[in-house]
C-alpha cells in the first residue's frame, strides 16, 4: 500500500474537523483522514521545524541528537527504511530546516528541496507529486511532501495575497488544485 506522509508546517490542530472543529474550515483534509489513519495524540516533538522532522524521520526524541543540525549516519531514516522494504521514496520540500545536508535526504530515491521565502506552498507541492506519480507507475511507494502555507497566518497582512484550495478526491491522481486571490484576510481550505 502506498505510504503519504504530509506535514503541514505550523497547521494546528484545532482547526481541522478530523480533530473536532465544526466550521468547515478544511474540508479536504478531513475527508482524506476519514480514509487514512488520524492519530488522536499526535504532539509536536518540538516548537520546531527542524528538531520535529528529525523525531518524525528516525522516532527518537530531538534531545537524543545532541547536535540537531545533522542526523547521525548510524541513526536509521523513514527513507531508509522504507527503501528497505521496497518501496520507491520521493520527497518534495521547501523550507530551509529540511535540507538534504541535515539528513533527510537519506533513504529517499528523490529528494526535491526547492527553498522558497517562508517555505514553499502546499499548491506546488502537490503538483510536483502529481508529476511524480504519473511518471513513475504502480510501484510501491512512499511519499513525503512537506509545506509552509499554514505559516502565512503569521505573515505580515500584505504577504498573504493567496488562499489556497486542495480538492482531494478518493484517489490521489485526481488531485485537482485551485489558487484564488485573498481580500482582507486570508484562510486557508485544505
Amino acid at each position: 500500500a502506498p505510504m503519504i506522509l504530509i506535514s503541514c508546517d505550523a497547521l494546528r490542530a484545532d482547526r481541522l474537523g478530523s480533530y473536532g472543529n465544526p466550521r468547515g474550515l478544511t474540508p479536504n483534509l478531513d475527508a482524506l483522514a476519514h480514509d487514512g489513519t488520524v492519530f488522536a495524540r499526535a504532539r509536536a516533538a518540538s516548537s520546531w521545524t527542524l528538531p520535529s522532522h528529525l523525531s518524525i524521520f528516525t522516532g527518537f526524541y530531538h534531545a537524543f541528537f545532541g547536535n540537531i543540525r545533522n542526523l547521525n549516519p548510524e541513526i536509521p531514516t523513514l527513507g531508509e527504511e522504507m527503501r528497505r522494504l521496497g518501496y520507491l521514496c520521493h520527497a518534495m520540500t521547501g523550507i530551509p530546516w529540511m535540507r538534504p545536508q541535515h539528513g533527510f535526504g537519506r533513504g529517499f530515491h528523490s529528494y526535491k528541496y526547492e527553498p522558497k521565502e517562508n517555505g514553499r506552498p502546499m499548491a506546488d507541492v502537490v503538483s510536483d507529486a502529481l508529476a511524480w506519480l504519473d511518471g513513475n507507475g504502480d510501484a510501491p511507494f512512499m511519499l513525503f511532501l512537506h509545506a509552509c502555507s499554514t505559516a502565512r497566518q503569521y505573515l505580515t497582512r500584505s504577504s498573504r495575497s493567496r488562499n489556497l484550495i486542495v480538492t482531494v478526491p478518493p484517489r490521489l491522481t485526481d488531485i485537482r488544485i485551485a489558487s484564488t486571490s485573498g481580500s482582507g484576510s486570508s484562510r486557508l481550505s485544505l
